[in-house]
């Protein structure tokens, strides 16, 4: 994936690097995998787009890495296959034979880690973060039903507790979700030569 600014100049420059790429090193570009995604421009400059590199146009909702591209917030739509692949996780595992300390192991090791990619790329909504947090609750305490209709402990209390005061010391999704955006925000003021600043 590249990112450039919407010239036509500018990207005839970058189409030309790319050609002594392919001379250089015998590899090709794949015409049938390759779009041209453009934003903010109007209809003119991108049939101009189009014939100057001879891909096809795009709109901007497309997964990379398993997350969605887009300029707009999440809908709840779109936060649907995070949740999903956390459930299709807990499934997965024989959960009969697992005891609570072995559902506490995959919470901190694998469920939660799910998330973690999702929460450095968005500022995910409150609702999803409750909805992710009740299905490690009921994975935590009722194994595969995940139904949290009755609970050992407040899930606030799991995550806060120190272990000498009876907590179990999981991260609280919010917080991961708030101190990583915070540290994107953080690089882009700090460092004033990246692109993205």
């Amino acid at each position: 994936m590249v990112l450039y600014h919407a010239d036509i100049d500018l990207v005839g420059i970058l189409w030309r690097a790319l050609d002594a790429f392919v001379r250089l090193s015998g590899l090709s570009i794949n015409q049938d995998k390759s779009f041209v995604y453009l934003l903010g421009v109007d209809d003119g400059l991108k049939i101009a787009f189009q014939d100057h590199l001879g891909l096809r146009l795009r709109a901007l909702l497309v997964k990379y890495l398993s997350v969605l591209l887009i300029t707009t917030i999440l809908t709840h739509n779109d936060y649907i296959p995070l949740v999903e692949q956390i459930i299709f996780m807990i499934k997965l595992w024989t959960l009969t034979f697992l005891v609570y300390a072995g559902c506490l192991k995959l919470i901190k090791s694998v469920l939660f880690c799910i998330q973690v990619y999702w929460s450095t790329m968005f500022i995910l909504a409150c609702y999803i973060i409750r909805w992710i947090e009740s299905i490690l609750d009921a994975f935590l305490w009722k194994g595969s039903y995940l139904t949290n209709s009755w609970t050992k402990v407040a899930w606030a209390s799991v995550c806060y507790l120190l272990k000498e005061e009876e907590g179990l010391r999981i991260k609280m999704v919010k917080i991961w979700n708030r101190v990583i955006t915070l540290k994107y925000i953080w690089r882009f003021f700090s460092n004033n030569s990246s692109v993205w600043a």
